[in-house]
Parts: structure tokens; C-alpha cells; sequence
């Protein structure tokens, strides 16, 4: 955080979250001033949140804007109050600005709501609190990046601290060892790059990707500074091989890579797998950068740290957790991306939609029927985004039941995959297929017929029946979600309730409809 830059620090979150007890602990790490947005509005009013209420809620939300639209350029801390960031002008407003999501469980915010003896006028009961809190967490995920919230406000507050050195960045990954995702043109990559002083740098991409964009990305880096050479491999499913990892990595060691350098992956999905898993094993692990160029990577594979090649028992079977250093996305280059492979993409624009919620699952269903305008588009891939980071912060390595849910529609998409031969279906095209089968195995009718129409309007696949067979679900006993002889599938109880349920091949074929 750069004070001198006035870059304010907004925290959001439901009520009880400990955004003004965390708020004064954070301004004083770093040496800023700190404002409670809602104590100002009480004192310029005269009156209190409670008695604005009473006049109506759409009074207080002109004089909530107005007074957050008073702090752009304040250089602090700021706290919100627990429903501003769900108003749509609050977060046009603060896009530039550093937000952080204070994420507590409803039962930690009521327990606090309850001792405090405040009174919240739209909080009178535990149920209504509840009510009102599920339906305020998919703005909140809009955040530029979060933190637990269940804890301490001292460690809290030292979390966040960590998470604000990137006044600049849309996103930040909330891990172990946390990390920003900027949008900019590829032209300015080389300044952040050299900030990460690598002692030089391997610009891994395919020849499709290769052609385009490696000279700017290489000239970029080499005017900052870095020495940056590139390497390429063949387009394509059938590249995410042990052979072109083997390559790639006696070219690294031929081109006197060493420990402290630096693997940046130019390009899509199985780019990311591929140069991921080389920086993952490559002297024991060096430093991995991402740029997807396909809206699938942009919304999907780039963020997370999964990597991995393909075997010729299954997909993604043989890779690793190795989170990259930042993320950098240029919305432009999809001008240059082919039809069908944009297409793709909405794949995983709509599984996003199903897990996020209503608002990004009706966007996304436009985006499927053509009818979203392009600064719309670039809205949607940062929400995207910011939920899968909301994702893999609190879930890194999958181990906590919350990171399974992004497979959403992967376990049939996968084997659709390896049934028709890597390649014939694109990963979004067979995603999409995927998520048809789990809206039917989740008896979700209405929502499957949607998914569908959307689907056939984007130009995607989507004949479930005669596409998905027994052969198919036999693949499923490949996939790498079992736990002992069950398979972890996500079925979609609505849009935005995703649930996790331990289940069988045998049962899945038989909510298909499928014959044995």
C-alpha cells in the first residue's frame, strides 16, 4: 500500500463482521487514517442508521453514496456498512480501488451482532439476519481479494496487510503465499516482472500462441531489464504429455536456467498445465507467471495453482499445486481468438454462473444468447475471477470440501474427453456437456432446459443423450475425485447451492437414464 497514491482501503462484509474493530488495527499498520463510513453519516445526519431507516432505505443509500463517493482519494482505511457494497453503484464506484471482504459465517456475525446490543434494523431476528446474509455474499465476492473472518481482529488485520501491496491489481489470492491479478495490455509486463528479480526468464507457449504474442511479451521483459528466452510446442489436448515436459525441461536446463528463474506461460488452458508443471518440478520448484490468452484460462485454469499433464488413463492424472507469482490478463488478445475456442469458454462462464449465483448466472446466460456489450464481457471475466480466488483462498489445496465445487460439470466433461479422444471436444465444449448431465442428475429440469437453450445459442454442444453413453460413464471410474470406491460429484440443488455428495458410478448412470 502506497499512501502517497491515496489509494483507499475498503472493507465490506455483513454486519458483525469486524470491519470497524479491524479497520483502526489495519490504518495503524500502515500508518493511515481509518474512517467508519456509517459513524460519519450519523454525525453529518444528526440522527441514527437506525432512524435514517426509518425514512426509508433508498434516503439512506443516496446518503451512503454520496459520503463514499466523498472518500475517493482519502489515502485510508475505510469501513462500509454491511449492505453498500451490494449496491451496484457502490461497486462501480470503487472498481479502482483496493476492496476487501471481510467473509464470516453467519453464526460468528449474529454471535457478535447479539453481544454488541446495537440496533440493526435489518437484522431483528436470527433467520431474517441469515436470510439477508446468503443473499448479500455473491457482491461481496466482488471484492478485490478476502480474508476469514472468524478470528482475531489483530491477525486479521496483519492478514490484510499482506494482501494490500498491489494497489493496482483487480484480484488478489488469498494463500499461503498470496498473489495479484492485474488487467493490463501485454506491453507492460516487464516492469512487474522484473520486480520479481528472477535471474532470467523462459517464456513457455504453443505455436498457435507463439506466432502472435511472444515477441511482445519477450521484448517486454527484455526492456525491463530481464534476459527472456522463448520456447514453443505444438497447439493442442495431445501436447499435455510427459514428451513435451521432458523436452521443455532439457531446453531449460540446455538454456542455464537456475533456481531463482523465472517460467511465464503464454496461452491457454493446457499452456497453464504445461508450464505450471515444469516451474512445479524444475529444480525442485522455481517461480511460475500465467497470461492466458483463451477466455477459459482467463476465467478458469490460470488462477489456482492446479497443473498437469495428461495420461492415457485419464486427464490431469499426473501434476501438482504450484500457485504462480501473479496473473496478468490483456482482454484484448481474445480479439485474436478463434471462434470456436471464445465459444468454448462459456463453458466455464456458465458453471461460474451456477456457483456464484443469480447475477452472474443470468450475465452469463446473456453473454451464451449474444446479448452482452463488451464492457459487460470484461465485468463478467473479472467476476469470474474473483470467485475462483475467493475459492482456492480459502480452500488451496482441496482439502476442505470447498475448491471440489470448481469441477462442477468436469467429472462427465472429463471423461466425454478421454471417450472421443482428446481434442474432439474442447474442454469448455465438453464442460458444458458436463454441466447438462449434473443439472439432470440433480433433477434441476427448468434450469437444464436453460442451460441447453443457452448452450445451442452460443453454438456449443449440447445433445446430452446422444453424446453421453455408457462408454462415457465407464470413464468415470478413472476420475481422480474418488474417495475409497465413491465418487465426490457436485449436484446443483439451485443457482448459487451447489452441494457436494459422495455418490456411485452405478447411480449416476441410472439418473441419466442411461442403459446398462
Amino acid at each position: 500500500m502506497n499512501a502517497d497514491k491515496k489509494n483507499a482501503i475498503y472493507l465490506v462484509g455483513y454486519m458483525g463482521c469486524g470491519k470497524s474493530t479491524v479497520g483502526p488495527k489495519l490504518a495503524s499498520r500502515l500508518a493511515v487514517s481509518f474512517l467508519d463510513l456509517d459513524a460519519q453519516i450519523e454525525t453529518e445526519s444528526g440522527v441514527s442508521i437506525e432512524e435514517l431507516f426509518s425514512k426509508g432505505e433508498s434516503l439512506f443509500r443516496a446518503k451512503e453514496l454520496e459520503a463514499i463517493r466523498g472518500t475517493l482519494g482519502f489515502g485510508g482505511v475505510v469501513a462500509l456498512g454491511g449492505g453498500a457494497y451490494v449496491q451496484p453503484e457502490v461497486q462501480q464506484l470503487l472498481e479502482s480501488e483496493t476492496v476487501v471482504f471481510l467473509d464470516a459465517s453467519h453464526d460468528e456475525c449474529w454471535k457478535r451482532i447479539a453481544a454488541d446490543n446495537s440496533h440493526r434494523p435489518l437484522a431483528k431476528s436470527q433467520s431474517q439476519s441469515l436470510k439477508l446474509w446468503k443473499s448479500r455474499q455473491e457482491s461481496y465476492r466482488k471484492a478485490t481479494t478476502s480474508v476469514c473472518a472468524n478470528g482475531q481482529a489483530d491477525s486479521i488485520a496483519n492478514e490484510i496487510e499482506k494482501l494490500v501491496r498491489w494497489p493496482t491489481a483487480k484480484a488478489v489470492v488469498n494463500n499461503a503465499q498470496p498473489y495479484p491479478i492485474y488487467f493490463d495490455s501485454l506491453d507492460n509486463i516487464g516492469e512487474s516482472i522484473a520486480k520479481l528479480a528472477p535471474t532470467r526468464c523462459l517464456l513457455v507457449t504453443d505455436s498457435t500462441v507463439g506466432s502472435l504474442y511472444s515477441a511482445q511479451v519477450q521484448d517486454s521483459v527484455i526492456n525491463a531489464g530481464v534476459a527472456c528466452d522463448v520456447v514453443t510446442f505444438p497447439a493442442g489436448e495431445e501436447s499435455k504429455s510427459m514428451e513435451t515436459l521432458h523436452q521443455l525441461a532439457r531446453r531449460a536446463v540446455s538454456l542455464k536456467l537456475d533456481r531463482h528463474s523465472l517460467v511465464i506461460g503464454l496461452g491457454g488452458g493446457v499452456t497453464g498445465d504445461i508450464a505450471g508443471f515444469l516451474a512445479a518440478t524444475l529444480f525442485r520448484g522455481i517461480d511460475v507467471v500465467h497470461i492466458p490468452t483463451t477466455l477459459l484460462a482467463m476465467v478458469d485454469s490460470s488462477v489456482g495453482g492446479k497443473t498437469g499433464i495428461n495420461l492415457p488413463e485419464g486427464k490431469n492424472l499426473l501434476g501438482a499445486f504450484w500457485q504462480p507469482k501473479m496473473v496478468w490478463v490483456d482482454i484484448a488478445v481474445l480479439d485474436s481468438l478463434e471462434s470456436r475456442h471464445y465459444k468454448a469458454g462459456l463453458g466455464e462462464v456458465l458453471k461460474y454462473g451456477l456457483l456464484s449465483g443469480k447475477e452472474l448466472w443470468n450475465d452469463a446466460l446473456q453473454w451464451c444468447h449474444g446479448e452482452l456489450q463488451r464492457s459487460a464481457i470484461e465485468s463478467v471475466i473479472r467476476r469470474c475471477i474473483k470467485y475462483k480466488a475467493w475459492v482456492v483462498g480459502k480452500d488451496p489445496l482441496e482439502k476442505l470440501g470447498l475448491r471440489v465445487l470448481l469441477n462442477l460439470g468436469h467429472t462427465i466433461g472429463h471423461a466425454i474427453e478421454k471417450q472421443y479422444g482428446y481434442g474432439t471436444f474442447l474442454h469448455g465444449e465438453a464442460v458444458g456437456l458436463g454441466i447438462l448431465g449434473t443439472l439432470k442428475i440433480s433433477h434441476a429440469s427448468q434450469c437444464y432446459e436453460v442451460a441447453k437453450q443457452a448452450l445451442m445459442s452460443a453454438g456449443l454442444p449440447h445433445e446430452l443423450e446422444s453424446t453421453v453413453t455408457k462408454i462415457t460413464m465407464d470413464a468415470v471410474a478413472g476420475d481422480k475425485k474418488h474417495v475409497g470406491s465413491s465418487l465426490q460429484f457436485i449436484y446443483v440443488n439451485a443457482v448459487g447451492e451447489p452441494e457436494v455428495r459422495l455418490t456411485s458410478q452405478e447411480e449416476l448412470v441410472k439418473s441419466l437414464g442411461i442403459e446398462q
